[in-house]
């Protein structure tokens, strides 16, 4: 049984089973995105951030959507990319610039950051760039830029190569043991047709710091699936991460879970039975399991956590309630005292604590300040926990629902080694 706790104005769920030895999280905004919402909206730190990613210097980076409307670009999108210090102090970096016919070819809609081995960071828009697509207008690129703000620069524009068969719509990057970059694209590739989208299925490739870029798999639409989600390293040395099948309507109608060595070979080493799907990055614990998140379109989107061996051997170990409109879990990491944390969506938006085994420790539910539909966490060096709302915190009258949050949660966790 869940029982509602109030700390120092915050409202945390807990459980009051005397198993449940961690102590209860407190919850706090760390900076709420500002607003103009009249006429038009315009956010001067943007707004609807992504992930954080912290960086050597301490400071946490990230990118948020640009909704600078105007009675021209009464949807104006863009990006920033931002710098928010421990404290709470946030500046912005960067501003993604549409030209006159209202493009954006430094690139739109920015994903999340990460740090190179020279010290930039590097990141990905999944929109916009120099339009030379084929079926594709804008097809993204992958940029640097310095922690300062400064020196700014587009390291691959996709649809590059002749037909997009160097990918399509980039998503997150990481940053591999061998010092290269890696990452997928939702679109794009040589292979086109009723699984895929009308341009592809998209590919996995490679960067080198020095700006080298390869394609190493190209998604087939069949025995790959419809569509390569985030990667992740092991201690193996291979890349994880979901795999989505698409009917003709382009909506998954299950997934998988798939390996890619270093060379490109891909491998799905689990298939979901229909119409259940991955929906999170893998994250490996130290017993050697691949942990992440599901949802089973045909139980009222219940979602699920799992747990899968590098070989495939594959065990759900929790399931949320099976009532209408539950989110999935949309990203699972290991903290420092050795259990999952999740993120976890409406209707009902929480942090939530599990055991490896899948035994829920406790839930720190978001208060009115502390935003909504949380779709980001990490764990900082200090042993804080620190995340994104999509939306949230300060409302307005035109506008109800807020513009997004970057939140803490202490849990009095170690710092991280």
């Amino acid at each position: 049984m869940k029982t509602a706790l109030t700390i120092l104005g915050v409202s945390i769920l807990s459980l009051a089973a005397s198993t449940r030895a961690t102590a209860a999280a407190t919850m706090s905004p760390l900076f709420t995105f500002p607003c103009v919402t009249y006429p038009y909206v315009v956010c001067a730190d943007g707004e609807d951030p992504n992930s954080l990613v912290q960086a050597s210097d301490g400071n946490f980076y990230g990118t948020a959507h640009d909704s600078a409307e105007s009675a021209n670009r009464p949807t104006g999108r863009g990006g920033k990319v931002f710098k928010i210090t421990p404290a709470g102090q946030l500046t912005v970096l960067y501003t993604f610039q549409p030209n006159a016919a209202g493009h954006y070819p430094s690139g739109e809609d920015p994903g999340s950051l990460i740090e190179g081995p020279d010290g930039d960071l590097y990141g990905v828009a999944s929109s916009g760039g120099a339009f030379t697509g084929f079926a594709v207008s804008q097809p993204g690129n992958i940029f640097k830029i310095g922690k300062s703000g400064s020196g700014f620069q587009i390291v691959h524009t996709f649809c590059s190569a002749p037909d997009c068969a160097d990918g399509a719509i980039p998503a997150t990057l990481i940053l591999a043991g061998d010092g290269n970059f890696y990452g997928t694209t939702a679109g794009g590739g040589s292979f086109k047709g009723q699984s895929c989208t009308s341009f592809g299925c998209g590919t996995v490739f490679r960067l080198t710091p020095g700006g080298v870029f390869t394609v190493l798999h190209t998604v087939n639409g069949t025995t790959d699936g419809s569509s390569a989600g985030q990667l992740t390293q092991a201690t193996d040395g291979n890349f994880y991460g979901p795999a989505s099948f698409f009917n003709g309507a382009g909506a998954p109608i299950f997934g998988g879970i798939y390996r890619m060595t270093p060379g490109g070979q891909f491998t799905i080493i689990h298939n979901f039975p229909f119409p259940q799907t991955p929906v999170s990055p893998l994250v490996q614990a130290p017993n050697g399991l691949l942990y992440g998140a599901a949802i089973n379109f045909a139980s009222s989107g219940v979602a699920s956590l799992f747990q899968i061996s590098l070989s495939g051997d594959y065990q759900e170990i929790y399931q949320e309630s099976s009532y209408c409109c539950k989110r999935p879990f949309n990203r699972v990491i290991i903290a420092s005292d050795g259990n999952l944390w999740a993120t976890n969506t409406g209707p009902v938006n929480e942090v939530d604590s599990l055991s490896l085994t899948g035994t829920l420790l406790q839930s720190v539910l978001f208060g009115s300040t502390d935003g909504s539909l949380p779709n980001s966490i990490l764990q900082a060096s200090d042993g804080k926990f620190y995340g994104t709302t999509q939306s949230g915190g300060v409302v307005s009258a035109k506008y109800t629902y807020g513009f997004g949050v970057i939140y803490s949660v202490d849990a009095g966790l170690p710092a991280r080694k």
